[in-house]
């Protein structure tokens, strides 16, 4: 993408993109879109606010959030993630990553199976271990009473 400074939403899409192993015009294809659309979405940055109903179609099509999409698009007010309990944008779309993913393999040897739920796991209490650290760095910064 070059030297392209992403919104909040732009990476997100992009992941998406990434993890469904997808360019940007083959996703828009994917989605029900003109081949153009992700690819103007990411350009676009703050100028323009994607329709929620392109945002629908990214969402339902790529394995996305549409309500985390909502809030990064403005069209949703949005909480901070220590007070929603939320993960984030970025750890959303990992997460729907490893679905696709999953979605892919499910027909795979027990063998195969076997492992990649070891590595998930281990995957997921590391993310776990993270998001602890994360809420007691925030827990950490609040103001104190005096």
């Amino acid at each position: 993408m070059g030297n392209l400074e992403l919104t909040e939403l732009g990476r997100y899409i992009l992941n998406l993109c990434e993890s469904n192993r997808l360019t940007m015009r083959k996703a828009s294809m994917k989605a029900g879109l003109a081949p153009e659309t992700i690819s103007k979405i990411l350009r676009s940055g703050d100028r323009q606010t994607p329709r929620p109903e392109t945002l629908r179609l990214i969402a339902d099509n790529l394995g996305g959030s549409y309500d985390e999409m909502m809030r990064m698009a403005g069209h949703l007010p949005s909480a901070p993630a220590s007070e929603s309990g939320d993960i984030g944008p970025e750890a959303r779309a990992a997460l729907a990553g490893v679905l696709n993913v999953w979605k892919r393999i499910k027909d795979q040897d027990p063998d195969t199976l076997r492992y990649l739920i070891t590595l998930t796991r281990m995957q997921a209490d590391l993310a776990q271990t993270l998001l602890e650290q994360a809420r007691t760095q925030v827990t950490s910064e609040e103001p104190k009473e005096v």
